[in-house]
């Protein structure tokens, strides 16, 4: 198993909720929706926050980095159409569109929660699934 790919969508995910989550990007309207504020947000423990959140990418990268290798065992043209960073791309934004932005929805939904709330949550984990999806792949 190569773990330069898990690590480096670890890094990833991470870098793009940086960016993504920024007050001039998304991270107001998610704070707004989310009913968090400034002070709320300055609580917890920041090293648990990042650890777990980039645990949890890694283990998404795992999962995903082994789905696209025995989708490209079982498809001799895995790479033809689009190479293999393309094609990681691809099967990140199937991935999130059925499975990931459904479950956002889904839980959003109980908890009563808007849908600038659900958007900007899916959009972010568009964006990762497809960097994750893209970099174990085209690291394989």
């Amino acid at each position: 198993m190569n773990f330069v790919p898990l690590l480096l969508s670890g890094v990833a995910a991470l870098a793009i909720g940086a960016f993504y989550y920024h007050p001039k990007v998304f991270g107001t309207m998610w704070m707004h929706a989310s009913g968090l504020t400034e002070e709320k947000l300055k609580g917890g423990n920041i090293f648990v926050i990042f650890g777990v959140t980039f645990l949890m990418a890694v283990m998404i990268a795992m999962y995903m980095g082994n789905d696209m290798a025995e989708h490209a065992a079982s498809n001799p043209h895995f790479e033809a159409t689009s190479g293999p960073f393309g094609h990681g791309a691809i099967h990140g934004l199937v991935t999130s569109l059925f499975l990931v932005i459904p479950i956002i929805v889904t839980i959003s939904l109980f908890e009563r929660r808007n849908f600038k709330y659900m958007l900007s949550h899916a959009l972010y984990w568009i964006i990762t699934m497809i960097a994750i999806t893209s970099i174990v792949t085209g690291m394989a």
